[in-house]
């Protein structure tokens, strides 16, 4: 009976009370939010991380995403997340084939824009790394040079695991840690390099980017409401200590470390596909300012100094989600700024970007296209030698036809007796000159004897 009488005549309005309640003040929901998936903030950091201050905003899934990241930093040591899709690297004069574990390979290869005319055969893309003087046009154009602007050679080259571009053994080089005497050139020379690291100061940071920084800006103008309005500034304060925090995460060295852990200005001459059943093919000719594909795919990591700082910025995201979960106040405009965040995360995380973006100056030089691949690999032959013969057992396996060979051995041959002619006219041309020089010297002394 007592039971009973406690019971509410009227528990349909208690229940709808109670709803009323949890959508005027939603705090549990903005606390629960924060532990989701962390995996849209991670790689939003690895598309914008490189840079001191990195735009990713303050989202639903960063406490989660800290707490992955010390135990990866305590277990691999990595931070940068695996490649998006599977692919491999081949080295066109070695024929070595490498599994492809970086992830900004992986992003390169999905997001170049290689305009298929139609849905059937293959496309190979041959590009040209160029160098910053030779794409004026484009700003973020520039890769590492010595202070002098001289390119230094491959097998001097190691990766700073502090400045992240490339450098030199000896320890009279101005970029040394030896080096210690300064002068203005050299003082100058440091400021130059780390301008001109392209992969994290670059100029034209492009519209992702852009878009990064007017999501953080809205955030802030979000949070400021309730200050104007209620005199609370408990929004806004979480929001500056999760942007902080943010940036500070996004700003760890070994992203930029992990993201371009290669020699610079290499020579090698690297395709980077999806293997057998992919449709485009992409050829990289270094030329001596290329980064190598090589080293890129292999994904070493450099060092494991970022596990106290992974560490202690979990602990500081606990430290928020629980100042969080104890506010009870604007909850509202936390979930707003919380939206927009993972909004912001989703964007970034997913956008396209060029390939200047990633630290790659690319200049397209031919396309290869035709009806089945074994044409098109047979034309790639035709101008690029091995070209062809080194993808033919990736995407023609199995025992090869007849057909098949009488088309490799046609190309080969074609490429063969072009570049004989071409070494015959270059002879011809050279004998013809020194015959015009000879026959100008032996005027000129004539007409010595005539005047004597």
């Amino acid at each position: 009976m007592e039971k009973a009488s406690q019971q509410s005549p009227h528990p349909r309005r208690d229940w709808l009370r109670g709803l009323a309640r949890g959508w005027k003040g939603p705090g549990d929901v903005v606390s629960l939010l924060m532990i989701i998936n962390g995996d849209m903030v991670q790689k939003a950091l690895a598309q914008l991380s490189g840079d001191t201050f990195v735009p990713v905003a303050f989202s639903f899934g960063w406490v989660v995403f800290s707490i992955q990241a010390f135990s990866t930093a305590l277990g691999t040591g990595r931070l940068m997340p695996a490649p998006d899709m599977e692919s491999i690297v081949i080295n066109l004069r070695s024929g070595h084939q490498r599994v492809n574990r970086s992830w900004i390979l992986g992003r390169l290869l999905r997001d170049w824009d290689y305009k298929p005319l139609d849905t059937g055969g293959l496309y190979i893309t041959v590009l040209d790394a160029i160098d910053e003087e030779a794409s004026q046009a484009n700003p973020e154009s520039n890769l590492p040079t010595a202070g002098n602007g001289q390119r230094q050679p491959v097998d001097q080259l190691v990766v700073d695991p502090e400045g992240g571009g490339s450098s030199n053994n000896s320890a009279s080089h101005p970029w040394s840690r030896r080096h210690h005497t300064l002068t203005l050139a050299s003082f100058w020379s440091r400021i130059h390099r780390v301008k001109l690291w392209a992969m994290a100061e670059s100029k034209q940071k492009g519209r992702t980017w852009l878009f990064a920084w007017f999501v953080i800006a809205v955030q802030i103008v979000v949070a400021s409401v309730p200050l104007l309005v209620d005199h609370d500034a408990s929004a806004l304060i979480i929001t500056i200590l999760g942007t902080g925090l943010a940036m500070w995460c996004g700003s760890i060295g070994q992203w930029k470390e992990e993201k371009w852990c290669c020699r610079r200005d290499t020579e090698k001459c690297c395709a980077l596909l999806e293997g057998n059943g992919g449709a485009h093919v992409m050829v990289l000719f270094g030329n001596g300012v290329g980064l190598d594909l090589e080293d890129l795919a292999g994904n070493r990591v450099l060092s494991r100094a970022s596990t106290i700082l992974t560490g202690s910025q979990a602990l500081l995201w606990l430290c928020l989600l629980i100042l969080i979960a104890r506010d009870e106040g604007q909850t509202w405009y936390l979930l707003t700024v919380g939206g927009l965040g993972i909004l912001q995360n989703i964007v970034v995380a997913g956008s396209t970007r060029p390939a200047s973006a990633f630290g790659f100056h690319l200049r397209e030089r031919e396309v290869f296209h035709c009806a089945t691949v074994r044409d098109t690999l047979c034309k790639a032959e035709e101008s690029i030698p091995d070209l062809g013969c080194i993808l033919r057992p990736i995407f023609l396996p199995g025992k090869p036809t007849v057909k098949d060979d009488e088309a490799f051995d046609a190309a080969i041959a074609k490429r063969e007796g072009r570049n004989q002619q071409a070494e015959e006219g270059a002879t011809s041309s050279g004998r013809a000159g020194a015959d015009d020089g000879n026959t100008a010297t032996l005027n000129h002394r004539t007409q010595g004897g005539d005047e004597s």
